[in-house]
C-alpha cells in the first residue's frame, strides 16, 4: 500500500513539475531509469565515506566505481551529468525519485538485516546445541 501511494504521489509530482510547453529533453535519462543508479551511487558513497582511505587512492578507486556503475547501467557519465543537471532544475521531480531511491535502500536494507537476524538466530540454535553435546559428554565421561 505504501508503495502504490508512493508511486502515485511520483506520478502527481512528475505531473506538476511539469509544465504543459515543457517535456523531458529526449537524451536524458528517464527518472525511472535515475533510480537504479542513484541507489548504486549511494551505496557506494556510503561505503567509502565510512572507510579510512587515502584521499588520492578513494578518487581513483571512486572514479572505477563510479564508472563501473554507468557500464552496467549501460549510459556514460556526460550523460549521467547532464541528465542530473536537468533534474535539479526541476526539484519536484528530483524530490520524487530521491524518494523512490530512498524506498529502494530502506528495503534493502529491512531484507540485509532480516538475513543477518536469520543467520545470527542459526548462530545461537547452533552454539546451543553444541553446548548441550558437551554437556552430555562430560556426563558421559563422569558415568563412564
Amino acid at each position: 500500500m505504501k508503495l502504490k501511494f508512493t508511486f502515485l504521489a511520483f506520478l502527481l509530482l512528475i505531473q506538476l513539475s511539469c509544465d504543459q510547453n515543457e517535456r523531458r529533453p529526449e537524451n536524458i535519462i528517464s527518472e525511472d531509469s535515475m533510480v537504479p543508479i542513484l541507489v548504486d551511487i549511494q551505496i557506494l558513497e556510503a561505503t567509502y565515506n565510512n572507510r579510512l582511505i587515502h584521499v588520492e587512492d578513494r578518487n581513483e578507486r571512486m572514479e572505477r566505481y563510479y564508472k563501473e556503475i554507468f557500464e552496467k547501467h549501460q549510459t556514460s557519465s556526460d550523460l549521467f551529468n547532464e541528465s542530473y543537471s536537468y533534474y535539479e532544475e526541476h526539484p519536484a521531480i528530483l524530490q520524487a525519485i530521491y524518494e523512490v531511491v530512498l524506498e529502494k535502500l530502506e528495503a534493502m536494507e529491512t531484507k540485509e538485516e532480516t538475513k543477518q537476524s536469520t543467520i545470527n538466530s542459526k548462530k545461537r540454535e547452533e552454539q546451543k546445541k553444541k553446548k548441550k553435546l558437551e554437556k552430555e559428554k562430560a556426563k558421559i565421561n563422569v558415568i563412564g
